[in-house]
């Protein structure tokens, strides 16, 4: 730390630090909540702490922002391209509203998509609906 304050940048850097610190010690540094899952953004979206909480919208240093938990998890759902993440008609519909269940019957009697015995795979579901 600095001995005075005639250097008022290194002061406000100090002052910053201990901020920090602060926060961390206390409980009240953003809640992490995960990447960023608009395409190009490499930042890590956070939600603010308040008394009561985690509280806010949930934002990135960019400016992306979702109003609530739910809204970002179908976003960053939406962007998963790697296999492996099998979800249920329900949930795919959760992400997709215009999927229904009947659609993926459709999808995977045509061969477009595959099912197996938990469900269907995201990153197929992603792909076919970047196609369309």
């Amino acid at each position: 730390m600095h001995d005075t304050w005639d250097d008022w940048d290194a002061f406000t850097e100090d002052l910053t630090r201990l901020h920090d610190r602060i926060a961390r010690l206390t409980g009240n540094t953003p809640r992490v909540i995960g990447p960023c899952p608009t395409r190009g953004c490499l930042e890590t979206v956070t939600q603010q702490q308040t008394r009561r909480g985690a509280e806010g919208p949930l934002e990135c240093p960019r400016g992306h922002t979702w109003t609530t938990l739910n809204h970002y998890r179908k976003d960053a759902a939406r962007i998963i391209t790697k296999p492996g993440v099998i979800l249920t008609a329900t949930e795919i519909h959760d992400i997709y509203p215009n999927i229904t269940a009947g659609l993926l019957r459709l999808w995977v009697h045509r061969g477009k998509i595959t099912r197996d015995t938990r469900g269907y795979d995201l990153a197929e579901i992603n792909a076919l609906v970047a196609k369309m």
